[in-house]
């Protein structure tokens, strides 16, 4: 995972006035737009929190096959200066939106559900796959069924209306991401597997350190 996701929120912002001038709030996604990743719900879900904040900015972050789709579906709602689809981004820029954010919203997300929980920005998750493993409703996040735009939505409306507390949310979410998610912790954790399989190899343990690949990433094209 990249370093830029484990530094302090407040020491990476700055990307959200390059595509929300009107500084209003802000809702981001990062995910591949494919089929698997229930991306076509985005829209959807932010049509309805339009209805009762037209100001709300959705940024979504990832390329796939149902970019045309989407784009089609916004077109259709009239939502072409509020759900902005951004493309692939590096990590860096990445980490400085979700700090920036005031929402996270996953409908499944893989790897960016950790660097989420790291940006210390409150997360409404669909209840799916693996995501209950991280996000603990109302205790890191909040969880809704999976495909229930309407309870995403709703969610997403209190998150902003109640502001003190998705900061405790969000706070909390960072809080478990670094206990289990640094490069301390998963180093030890790699350390002590190797330690248990190198013997069965014949290998010598020594020398078996590696350098992590801290490459700028494209989003979440692994994800």
């Amino acid at each position: 995972m990249h370093p830029s996701h484990f530094s302090e929120p407040e020491d990476r912002r700055g990307v959200r006035t390059e595509i929300d001038p009107s500084q209003g709030p802000l809702i981001v996604s990062v995910m591949r737009l494919e089929p698997v990743k229930n991306a076509v719900d985005l829209v959807d879900v932010l049509e309805i929190v339009h209805r009762e904040r037209p100001d709300v900015v959705c940024v979504v972050v990832g390329d796939g096959s149902q970019r045309q789709e989407i784009l089609t579906r916004i077109g259709l709602l009239k939502l072409e200066d509020s759900l902005l689809l951004v493309g692939n981004k590096s990590q860096s820029w990445i980490a400085s939106l979700l700090a920036d954010a005031d929402v996270v919203v996953a409908p499944m997300m893989g790897r960016a559900l950790v660097e989420a929980a790291l940006s210390g920005t409150p997360i409404v998750a669909y209840d799916v796959d693996w995501h209950s493993e991280f996000v603990s409703a109302n205790v890191t996040g909040v969880l809704v069924p999976s495909g229930d735009c309407e309870a995403m939505a709703s969610a997403v409306l209190r998150m902003l209306d109640n502001p003190e507390n998705a900061i405790t949310l969000g706070d909390q979410a960072r809080r478990v991401a670094m206990d289990t998610m640094s490069r301390e912790v998963v180093g030890r954790i790699e350390r002590k597997a190797w330690m248990r399989v190198l013997p069965l190899t014949g290998a010598s343990p020594l020398g078996t350190g590696h350098n992590e690949d801290d490459r700028e990433g494209l989003g979440e094209s692994g994800w």
